[in-house]
Order: C-alpha cells, then structure tokens, then sequence
C-alpha cells in the first residue's frame, strides 16, 4: 500500500502542473481485515483550479487534499474501507468547472463533492450537483449566494461567506475610529464575489449610521485607474473600503500614490485577503494599508501547517486556500462516518452533525445554519507597518 501510495500522490503533483484529471486513494489503516463487499472504495470528488489564473490557490488545495487523504489512511473509514478522492481542475474557468463536476458524478459516482474555489464558478457546479443530489461543500467560494435558498439542499460551506467578512472589514473600523455619521466609500470589481462583499460592506456601513459616497465596480483585468482614484479622491471619504487583487492591486496602490490619495485614507483603509489587495506593490506605497486574513487559531492549525509544508514545499504564503480544501474533505468524511452510509441523502442528512463536531483548522466553531453557511467566522487583523504585513489581534463576525 505505501508504494502504491506514493506512486500515486507523485501523479497528483505531475497533475497539478499539467491540468490532468487525478485521484488519491486512502486506505484503511489498523482496522480489522474488511470483506470483499465492504472493501468498496469510497469515492469522493473534488474540484480546483489546478492551472489558470486561479492556479496559485489550486495547488495549496491539491496540498490540502493530499493532507486529509494521508490522514484518512492513518484511521480509516467505515471499517476500514479505501477512499478515493478524484480530483479535477475547472481550469479555472466556470464551463470547466461544471464539465468536471460532470465527470464525476456521472463517471467517477461520486457521493459527495468538494467545489470550487472561484463564486462564479462555484455557483453553476452546485446548481447541477443539487439536481443530481450530490452534497457538496464549497471549501473558498464567498458569494453570499451560495446558499441553500438560492441553489438547494445539498449547498454547504466550509468558508465564511461575503456577508460576514465584508461586516467584519466595518467592525474593525467601528472599533478603531467609529464610523457613525462619517463618508466611506468602495472599491470593489464588478464581479459575483466583489458586488457580494461590496454590498455586504454598504449594508453594514449604512446600518452603522455612515454614508457610502462613492460605490465604484471596476473592470477586472485593468491596468489604468486612475479615473477610479480620481473620482475616489473627489468624494473626500473618511473611510475606504473593498477588493482588489493581484496585479491589479499592485496598479492601484501605484497609481493612488502618484496622485496622492493613498496618504488620504492611511489607517484607514480596510480590505479582505489583505496579502492579495497589496499585490507586488513596494511596501513602503501601502505603509499602514489593512485587512483581513482567515484565522488559524484551532489546536489543529501547527500540526496542519507541519504536514502542508511537507506536501508543497514550494508554496511559501500561508494561503487559507489549502486548509480550506482540508476541512471541507474532513467535513463529508465525517458525515459519511456519522451516517455510516456512502448514500449520497443520507450523508447529507449527516453533515450539519458533522460540521457541528468538527473542529477545523480555519476555526474550531465549524457549525452551519439551516442553510449551509458557517455561522461564525474569526478573522486575523493584518496592517503594513514598517514595511511587513503583520497581525495585531482578532475579530469575529456571526450570524447569531
């Protein structure tokens, strides 16, 4: 088994440079000798966006995966049984995305799914694995969309959605600052998971007795905003707020000092995924930026880190992406446990007790409410000072 083992998780990794479809099998470890009948591998799903522009995150959850998969083989599952997980890439694209959930429902028969990593491809995977009754969990998706009212019974979530980070973004300032009675504005792209965050902040702001001045949805793939900035500026806010990734950020925070509104909102301006909405621009052009991170404060987090480190060596920032994958595997296989059944309705039925016993490594409380979604979420505090994104403490958003 162990050089099976590893023959197949050096697939895995060959796979997630080429794109190719892969599997990990787990088997049972320690347990008493199953029958051929109960030898029947558990098959499980899992998609990410192993190549893409999303790629940098679907090799954190490849990583993830393979973490959770070499556990599973230490304690077994129902008797020992093997598991395999099949995991697909979406190329990071929404079409990819379906077409694999389609591979593996309808020829790999899997009972349950782990999808996806980007909204706009998580929301049509889970609107074909509910009419196929498939429960499946989205492990980084944030769309508050995804949810049980909007896409069926089988939508759960391991992740926090948009509409507790984006008030915890707020909360932070309130505690800081106070915002009652001040101007914000916000900057976020105009797509499923910007406008989800973005009208969650306005929601928040609003409620908080501020003013939204300005609500700008940007193009993404843009190199230019310096109409943006202006008009950002023009609105003289107190308070901004949003989403910018990558190289975008990197133009942004460029072009806000040029033109001098980055020294308007120092301190004061707050972002999600803080790492990202820096982008590669120098440190000294976001001193005092902040924003938010996914807290690893359970037990679980160093000993998961540890074996992470040991799977991708070469991935050095701690992106949530991988533990993410990790807790929404664990999550089916400990319903799977709790219904002792790989039948798809009744694990199920089994995972709000499962998310309830679980403890994660993103947080120890995993519950969900009746509609899939995490009801509390812990965030990290992150601010650039002195040149280095450092965390100065925590806040929580719920939905009690």
């Amino acid at each position: 088994m162990e050089t099976t083992k590893a023959v197949i998780i050096a697939v895995v990794v060959t796979a997630i440079v080429s794109g190719a479809g892969v599997y990990l099998v787990a088997g049972g470890g320690g347990e008493a000798g199953p029958t051929p009948t109960e030898n029947k591998p558990i098959k499980i799903g899992a998609i990410a966006p192993l190549t893409g522009a999303a790629s940098y995150g679907g090799k954190a959850a490849g990583a993830g995966l393979r973490v959770a998969v070499n556990e599973l083989e230490e304690r077994g599952l129902l008797g020992g049984r093997p598991v395999e997980v099949f995991i697909e890439d979406s190329e990071s694209k929404s079409q990819a995305a379906v077409d694999a959930a389609h591979k593996l429902v309808e020829m790999n028969n899997v009972c349950a799914m782990v999808a996806e990593y980007r909204s706009q491809n998580t929301i049509p995977v889970h609107e074909y694995t509910n009419e196929e009754g498939i429960p499946t969990v989205n492990a980084v998706a944030t769309s508050p969309n995804i949810n049980q009212d909007e896409l069926g019974p089988y939508t759960w979530s391991t992740d926090a959605l948009d509409d507790l980070m984006g008030p915890a973004c707020v909360e932070w300032a309130k505690e800081e600052w106070g915002v009652q009675g001040k101007d914000c504005a916000i900057l976020v792209m105009n797509d499923p998971y910007g406008v989800g965050i973005g009208d969650a902040m306005k929601a928040t702001i609003e409620e908080s007795g501020a003013t939204v001045v300005k609500y700008i949805k940007y193009t993404t793939g843009k190199s230019d905003f310096r109409p943006e900035i202006t008009a950002l500026k023009d609105s003289d806010p107190d308070f901004l707020f949003g989403v910018i990734w990558g190289s975008e950020a990197t133009a942004f925070w460029n072009q806000a000092n040029e033109l001098g509104f980055k020294q308007n909102i120092e301190g004061k301006a707050y972002f999600p995924y803080v790492e990202l909405a820096l982008g590669d621009a120098p440190r000294d052009q976001v001193e005092n930026i902040k924003g938010l991170a996914q807290a690893s404060r359970s037990w679980r987090a160093d000993e998961f880190w540890e074996k992470f480190r040991e799977e991708a060596p070469d991935i050095e920032w701690k992106a949530y992406y991988g533990p993410s994958y990790y807790d929404a595997l664990n999550v089916i296989a400990n319903a799977i446990s709790w219904a002792q059944s790989t039948d798809s309705d009744e694990i199920n039925q089994a995972l709000p007790r499962a998310f309830e016993s679980y403890v994660g490594v993103l947080d120890t409380d995993m519950r969900v409410d009746d509609l899939g979604r995490q009801i509390n979420q812990t965030f990290e505090k992150r601010v650039v000072l002195e040149e280095k994104v450092k965390g100065i403490g925590y806040v929580t958003s719920s939905r009690e």
